[in-house]
């Protein structure tokens, strides 16, 4: 009988003991659970507080400073101060998280990682603002390169030393091919700047789409500079209309509304028109040659004038018009010009006598019309004799009488 009883209570004592340690575990978890929580929640809490003080000193300008006191959570992994975000990486259960907060304008610096209550300057310094004791500012953060294959384009990235003491770093760029730097580093003494110069250059075979470069400026402190560049697939311009056809008189003029049409992916800049080819020189612009860009989809109206000179004999000419953006596309469009002589009228006598009726034709003022028209002084009918050596014979029958007579224009 006390050994049954001996045994129940030993039974009963363990499963007692087990609800028990399922009851600490439950609770233990609980308290973890609840721990890590409130360490995110603290983290989170600090690079907000931080995030709103740096956009406070930024409104108020260069120069503008104030302390924020915060408290730091144990576990912090890392932490980030770049360009448009503030960061903490914390090990949460074995597990790294980020803890992230955007910010309104530029910072650069350092968050501070010691767990505890500490004061941290935030400072502004006019184009960005500094969290945290750093020396170095590197601005932008963050460019955004958009391009044709075959083309290249560049922009400055500045380094600043805002500390108090000389500083060397180091510049090395990773990721795509695309993208190149002008400077491994220097060395800045305290208020001055260098400025790098980061080129991006396609080739002809690029394909389209993102691609990646980051450039990292390494001193006392670390500072990202995020590079994004879309090559586009397409360029393309187009000049309306296609084909320009003037039936033109000599010394006369005709005008033609063109159009240049911007079809492409990217704006166009700095677009000019010219006219190449057999009588380029005839071409003129009244409104400019030159049109200073041309967003997506947009068409710029220009007129082209084309003015075929006095001395132009009759016939057929041709020229090209051509419409050339910066970003090296073009279109083109013929021209073709029929040239027609002037109308040149004569008038006749008619002479009786008792004996003979003869028919002539006054010719000299038919002739000095016609040289006139073809751009020389004056046309003047001689007689059975060529023309004097100054003077340059016209074929045709602007002189009729007989014996035959010349008709010669005088420069």
């Amino acid at each position: 009988m006390k050994g049954q009883l001996s045994v129940e209570f030993l039974v009963i004592v363990s499963v007692l003991l087990v609800v028990l340690g399922s009851v600490i575990y439950i609770a233990q978890s609980e308290y973890q659970t609840t721990g890590r929580n409130i360490d995110a929640a603290m983290a989170r809490k600090t690079i907000k507080d931080l995030s709103y003080a740096a956009k406070e000193v930024y409104s108020q300008g260069e120069g503008a400073k104030k302390t924020v006191f915060v408290k730091v959570p144990k576990n912090i992994v890392s932490s980030v101060v770049g360009g448009r975000y503030l960061k903490y990486t914390m090990n949460l259960a074995g597990n790294n998280q980020d803890i992230m907060e955007p910010s309104d304008v530029c910072i650069s610096g350092f968050l501070p990682e010691d767990d505890g209550g500490q004061w941290v300057t935030v400072e502004s310094v006019g184009s960005c603002v500094l969290i945290g004791e750093t020396s170095l500012v590197v601005t932008p953060k963050k460019i955004d390169f958009r391009l044709y294959p075959g083309q290249t384009q560049s922009h400055v990235v500045t380094v600043q030393n805002f500390g108090s003491e000389s500083r060397d770093y180091t510049a090395a760029l990773s990721g795509s091919n695309l993208a190149s730097v002008n400077s491994s580093g220097g060395s800045l003494a305290p208020n001055e700047n260098n400025t790098l110069l980061i080129d991006l250059q396609t080739m002809p075979a690029t394909r389209p789409g993102y691609y990646y470069n980051e450039l990292l400026i390494e001193s006392n402190d670390i500072s990202h500079v995020y590079i994004s560049t879309f090559v586009v697939a397409e360029k393309n311009m187009t000049l309306y209309p296609e084909q320009i056809t003037e039936t033109i008189t000599v010394s006369e003029s005709r005008t033609e509304n063109i159009m240049v049409c911007n079809n492409g992916d990217l704006p166009l800049s700095d677009i000019s028109l010219s006219c190449t080819g057999q009588v380029s020189s005839w071409c003129s612009f009244p409104d400019g040659p030159a049109a200073s860009s041309l967003a997506v989809s947009q068409c710029v109206s220009k007129r082209l004038t084309l003015t075929v000179p006095a001395w132009t004999s009759p016939g057929m000419y041709s020229a090209t018009l051509s419409a050339q953006a910066q970003e090296g596309v073009s279109d083109s469009t013929p021209i073709t010009v029929d040239v027609i002589p002037t109308q040149v009228t004569t008038s006749s006598t008619t002479t009786t006598t008792s004996t003979t009726t003869t028919t002539t034709t006054t010719v000299g003022d038919s002739c000095d019309t016609y040289c006139i028209s073809q751009g020389y002084s004056q046309g003047t009918c001689r007689s059975n004799i060529n023309c004097a050596g100054h003077e340059t014979y016209v074929p045709g029958t602007y002189c009729l009488t007989s014996p035959q007579i010349y008709c010669c224009c005088d420069p």
